[in-house]
């Protein structure tokens, strides 16, 4: 019996001997995997805080210009309460493929070197970086199409059409997808999406988007008066009051047509059209390319032939076609293209900002399409309307009081320090 016990014995012994010594190797791999992440944490905490120091940093990180000390340039050490060097970290400030924001890439290791983590996480200051955003309540009817860019809606969703593109995020309910409150909401939109084919194109009760942004209307409407636009016709005929005569702010209903009634085809990339009243957009084959073009009434827009114009198909529009039928829309009609390509847009009617404080509406019917970015603050309630996004038109969005927001963050492997 002893000799079994024995023979046992021999048996688990070192067994037990090889589990300590390697839990004790794990334990200690563990802890520097774990530094080197908290390393990596406090690299990414350093680049926001110095996203945030001005707008110079800002903009020469959009344009990857080097920043002493945001470059992997310099390590970065971090002691503990007795002042010994727990770990270290670098950090670098590029420009993202993405127009308009900024990667912050931080890297960490352990003080032994042993282990490196990485992290990336990607900001923008621009809260319009959407085809669509809707402030109020949003009645996307059956033929309303959004291409290359998100909806995003601070009040509700009430009708979607029955297409699987693009992304869709509310604060509240999305008709057709989700009106619980309580998860599964969809995909974070904060989070990297998904690759094709995805779970859901939507993500409904976000939290996270926070206030509306902002639009610098002042700004805007001094833009206006300081641009040269010919005189555009009011809605009961005749010439629109403009302030001063001649600008583009106009201080009654427009009707987008010049004032003896004919068409105006305007291609003026730094002018602004600011109308304090409502403005149809209707009776002539008019089109506008303009910085802006902000009414803060009712905008009342349908088709009419007009010049076919060329646009850029923005990097990244590809995941707005993850879900369901819609990487077959992408395929059918863009992948020849390709992001970064250009496009052949027919019905545009405008290209620029849209600003609209009162209802966005179609009620003449067509397909008019907007290329750049739509803004409603009243209610959406349009059919037979196609939106481009345009992500020059947006990163150029006059907002006030904007900081460096998070558009994402993930984890990458590296071997390299």
């Amino acid at each position: 019996m002893a000799l079994i016990a024995l023979a046992v014995l021999a048996v688990i012994l070192p067994l037990l001997v090889f589990v300590a010594q390697n839990e004790a190797k794990w334990t200690v791999k563990q802890k520097k995997t774990t530094t080197a992440f908290q390393m990596a944490e406090a690299g990414i905490e350093r680049g926001e805080w110095k996203l945030n120091e001005s707008d110079s940093v800002w903009n020469q990180s959009l344009s990857s210009t080097v920043i002493t000390g945001y470059n992997f340039d310099i390590v970065y050490k971090s002691t503990d309460s007795a002042g010994r060097v727990s770990g270290e970290y670098k950090v670098r400030l590029i420009a993202s493929s993405i127009a308009g924001r900024v990667l912050v890439e931080s890297m960490g290791r352990d003080v032994s070197a042993d282990e490196i983590r990485a992290i990336e996480a990607e900001y923008s200051k621009s809260f319009i970086e959407t085809a669509l955003l809707s402030r109020s309540v949003a009645d996307l009817k059956t033929n309303f199409e959004v291409h290359w860019g998100p909806v995003v809606n601070y009040g509700s969703i009430t009708d979607v059409p029955n297409f699987d593109f693009p992304r869709k995020v509310s604060k509240s309910s999305i008709s057709g997808r989700d009106t619980d409150p309580n998860v599964p909401n969809g995909h974070n939109y904060f989070s990297v999406w998904p690759s094709s084919p995805a779970t859901y194109d939507y993500n409904s009760y976000q939290t996270n988007l926070g206030n509306e942004p902002t639009i610098d209307l002042e700004a805007y409407k001094t833009l206006a008066k300081n641009s040269s636009i010919p005189g555009l016709k009011k809605m009961s005929n005749g010439l629109a009051a403009a302030d001063p005569v001649g600008s583009g702010y106009y201080t009654e209903n427009v009707d987008i047509s010049l004032s003896s009634g004919g068409v105006i085809l305007l291609n003026c990339s730094t002018c602004v059209i600011y109308v304090n009243g409502d403005v149809d957009f209707k009776d002539t084959d008019s089109q506008l390319q303009v910085r802006a073009l902000i009414v803060t009434g009712v905008f009342d827009m349908n088709y009419d032939p007009v010049p076919d114009l060329v646009a850029k198909i923005p990097v990244g529009a590809e995941t707005e076609y993850r879900y369901g039928t819609a990487p077959a829309v992408w395929t059918s009609n863009f992948s020849a293209t390709g992001e970064g390509g250009n496009y052949v847009v027919t019905g545009a009617r405008v290209r620029g900002y849209v600003y609209v404080g009162g209802e966005f509406k179609n009620s003449g019917g067509g397909n008019p399409s907007i290329i750049g970015t739509l803004d409603v603050k009243g209610t959406v309630n349009v059919n037979n309307t196609r939106i481009y996004y345009d992500a020059a038109v947006s990163t150029g969005v006059l907002t006030m009081n904007q900081n460096p927001r998070r558009t994402y963050w993930r984890e990458y492997a590296t071997n390299e320090w």
